[in-house]
């Protein structure tokens, strides 16, 4: 395998663990957003925003390599 191809692979590996951790991400920032009684309390709210923001930022590096279809799901 040629060097170019090896870095397409490693990309489209790290696309795939970019994927995995934006969804573990979501649920972490759900349920947070539960727990935060209406943004009421600070820790739960401080979480849900940055795994908010932190999910977000990882899709769209994730689909800079993968197909539209596999991030978006359904």
């Amino acid at each position: 395998m040629s060097g170019t191809a090896r870095l397409r692979v490693r990309r489209a590996d790290m696309a795939w663990v970019y994927l995995s951790v934006a969804g573990i991400l979501e649920i972490v920032w759900a349920s947070a957003m539960k727990h935060s009684e209406g943004f009421t309390k600070l820790w739960p709210t401080i979480i849900s925003l940055v795994g908010m923001v932190a999910s977000m930022i990882l899709l769209s590096m994730a689909m800079k390599t993968l197909p539209l279809g596999t991030g978006r799901g359904r």
